[in-house]
């Protein structure tokens, strides 16, 4: 009796709405494939089989126990031959080494290479550090011949699809909302697809290698029951059958595929929300299996590429709009046949806009952490792209082929700088220029710096100028001295801050309330790495205790700013699953570089728990440095912590450099969301402004009474601001912080 299977295409409609909420879905990819099932074995012989292996080579299956065995199978499912194992094993795939297999071991979280014929073994160790169920492990495990990819499975909790190059080391991790159980997987190397099964669900999915479904398969035997307890899948794609093996009724089940259609050409892109009337970008998401262009109508919208192909992203950036009504545009992306249009809406500039006070930073800042990249000469590839010079992350660099080669850095805001650290590849004396602008990236450069001529070379590269202002920083390779080459090849590009003396000479009230919280979302000056955007440096200091910051070996450190000296006498330091781990935190009022002092060395630490604790005698300090190097109780090599807290000693150490206060403000509510009041009792308040921590306004309203309102914040970023209050006579009379939720 043959039963005949066919997509679940209301399975497909949904995962296809909720991959695309608030998206314009113009078109999606739908293979149609039909399973029919055409034979089942009973397979007594093989106890608790837990993954499922085909070798197109030899025409067999391979597949492992729960009962510490590993079974050679004929493709009818007889035992031709046993190999005994004892881990708790639940995966196999056949690997690239002749008569290898790799095995999946759930609890240790290892993939073992076994050769069934000499019988060595090697393990690997996978540094997956990312599990909200330290309980769940890996259920099952697949190989990529054509790249060396290995593919693993969480098995829930969350159910995730994890990818490991060919040193196994973890590269990816993709958390997968379709499925709550994962037991299963097969890649198929001929076109690219993850097969990917549930027992609980008694469902196969197939995926491309990030995890996206394609076609979704309830499986049924003979009788139109649920497989029990589907526990390996496996594809042989010459004679288009899927293998399934269960462990409930102890069966190996053969499946015909039948594919009825191609793929079609999909062109799908994201909306966008309308630009505010100052200067920005904004990036549109393109989801697509074919290639596609670009194109923009208008002066004022600028694009930062003119064609991709398959899944990629648009960068849209919009000129200040100085007048009072919006204006549009539209940007096209267009593949074959399929053309969508986005419309470009600018709002008017409805409030009155001052000009920015000079921006504010502490000397010594690298200004790069916070900027990005206006323009750039060229670049290797996406790997070795030009963001990378700008992150702070020494293991990335910048490449491009020949010589001249630049890039342009907007630092978001005009400021004083007089130092730049270039830290080349492989050590090369690379000579180059340093312009600045302060108007625009194209235009209005001056020379800053000209380096044509260096010839030191070495892990880093310090030129001090003389202090200039520039929003807008231009790096030009020009050569090298020793190197004979033609690529400019640069891992980090440091511009630093000079301070200005006439910020620093006003006086702000930096009295602290005795135990509060001084770090909270402090600005970053340095940091050592970050596992990813999710996993980031500013988790630190968020105030969340459920958002974390990860890297990956020893030691990490991070550098912050309290944004004024305080007096302090302890830390918190939350671990992420209550590690124990071992650090020094060093204290500075002077300077981010240097004048440190050790205000507690935890570096004996044997206890974890939900927070480390220590107080120490008060210090008066602006810059903390947090360096962790080791752990009492973890065998692992990440650092991992919740949240840290600087705390304050409750005295007004700060007042010596601090404006002066001399009118009592308030403002509510606090934290605000969308708009924020400002009270000066008796006193007229003519200006109110809300900047960020660098100095730059975010918006001024101008006014003629004691109380004055801004609206319209729903899009400002959580974290910190100042608030500064003028007189009628444009007089500071209160700068105070205030924290956006």
């Amino acid at each position: 009796m043959k039963t005949n299977f066919k997509v679940d295409n209301s399975i497909i409609k949904s995962l296809l709405l909720a991959s695309f909420y608030f998206s314009f879905l113009f078109s999606y990819s739908q293979e149609s494939t039909k399973l029919t099932l055409i034979n089942s074995y009973d397979i007594d012989d093989v106890g608790e089989p837990s993954g499922l292996s085909y070798d197109k080579v030899n025409n067999q299956l391979f597949s492992v126990s729960d009962s510490d065995d590993i079974f050679r199978l004929s493709t009818k499912g007889k035992v031709l031959d046993t190999y005994d194992f004892s881990a708790d094993l639940e995966g196999v795939t056949n690997y690239n080494i002749a008569n290898t297999l790799l095995i999946a071991i759930e609890d240790t979280y290892e993939l073992i290479e076994y050769n069934y014929i000499t019988k060595e073994s090697t393990t690997h160790k996978m540094d997956y550090d990312n599990q909200d169920d330290p309980g769940s492990g890996i259920e099952g495990v697949t190989y990529n011949p054509t790249n060396g990819e290995i593919y693993f499975l969480n098995e829930k909790d969350p159910a995730a699809l994890i990818v490991a190059n060919s040193n196994f080391n973890v590269t990816n991790e993709y958390r997968l909302t379709f499925s709550g159980d994962l037991s299963a997987s097969s890649y198929v190397e001929e076109t690219g697809f993850l097969w990917l099964g549930s027992d609980e669900e008694s469902t196969i999915y197939k995926c491309n290698t990030q995890g996206n479904v394609f076609e979704t398969f309830t499986m049924e035997d003979s009788d139109g029951d649920l497989l029990d307890k589907l526990e390996g899948i496996a594809v042989d794609y010459d004679n288009q059958l899927l293998y399934v093996i269960t462990d409930g009724d102890a069966k190996l089940y053969v499946y015909q595929i039948d594919v009825e259609s191609t793929i079609t050409d999909t062109l799908t892109v994201s909306t966008l929300d309308n630009f505010e009337a100052e200067a920005n970008s904004k990036t549109i998401n393109v989801t697509s299996n074919t290639d596609w262009n670009v194109s923009e109508n208008s002066s004022w919208v600028t694009i930062n590429t003119t064609s991709g192909s398959n899944d990629g992203s648009i960068t849209i950036s919009v000129n200040d709009n100085t007048t009072t009504t919006s204006r549009t545009a539209t940007v096209t992306v267009s593949s074959n046949n399929i053309t969508r249009t986005i419309t470009i809406t600018q709002n008017g500039n409805e409030e009155e806009i001052e000009e920015s006070i000079p921006a504010i930073c502490s000397a010594g800042t690298n200004l790069s952490l916070n900027a990005t990249i206006a323009d750039y000469s060229s670049q290797e590839n996406t790997q070795n792209n030009a963001e990378n010079i700008i992150y702070g992350d020494e293991t990335n660099r910048w490449s491009a082929q020949g010589f001249p080669q630049y890039i342009i850095v907007d630092l978001g805001n005009a400021y004083d700088i007089n130092e730049i650290n270039l830290i080349p590849y492989s050590e090369r004396a690379y000579q180059f220029t340093i312009e600045g602008s302060t108007t625009s990236a194209t235009s209005g450069f001056n020379t800053i710096l000209d380096a044509s001529d260096n010839t030191d070379g070495g892990n880093l590269i310090t030129k001090e100028f003389t202090t200039q202002s520039a929003q807008y920083v231009k790096l030009t390779i020009t050569g090298a001295a020793v190197y004979t080459g033609n690529w400019a090849s640069i891992i980090d590009f440091k511009i630093k801050c000079a301070g200005q003396t006439e910020i620093e000479e006003e006086k702000e009230d930096t009295s602290c309330t005795s135990g509060s919280n001084l770090s909270l979302n402090s600005p970053i000056i340095e940091f050592s790495a970050e596992q990813n955007s999710t996993n980031s440096v500013s988790n630190l200091f968020d105030g969340y205790d459920t958002t974390r910051w990860s890297a990956q070996g020893y030691p990490q450190s991070v550098v912050f700013d309290l944004g004024a000296v305080y007096d302090v006498n302890q830390i918190n330091l939350y671990p992420y699953l209550g590690r124990a781990y071992q650090f020094k935190v060093q204290g500075s009022a002077t300077s981010p570089d240097n004048g440190y002092s050790t205000l507690r060395d935890v570096n004996n630490n044997t206890m974890g728990g939900f927070v480390i604790t220590r107080e120490f005698d008060t210090y008066q300090v602006r810059y903390i440095r947090l360096t962790v190097n080791s752990a009492a109780d973890y065998d692992g090599a990440w650092v991992s912590i919740n949240q840290f807290e600087v705390i304050c000693a409750g005295s007004e150490a700060g007042k010596s450099l601090s404006i002066d206060n001399s009118i009592e403000v308030s403002s509510y509510p606090t934290p605000f969301t969308n708009s924020i009041t400002v009270d000066a009792n008796n006193q007229i308040i003519g200006n109110v402004k809300l900047l960020n921590l660098f100095g730059k306004v975010i918006k001024s309203i101008k006014g003629n009474s004691n109380e004055i309102t801004i609206n319209n914040l729903d899009d400002l970023t959580s974290g910190m601001y100042l608030i500064q209050v003028l007189n009628t006579e444009n007089q500071i009379i209160n700068t105070k912080k205030v924290l956006k939720k």
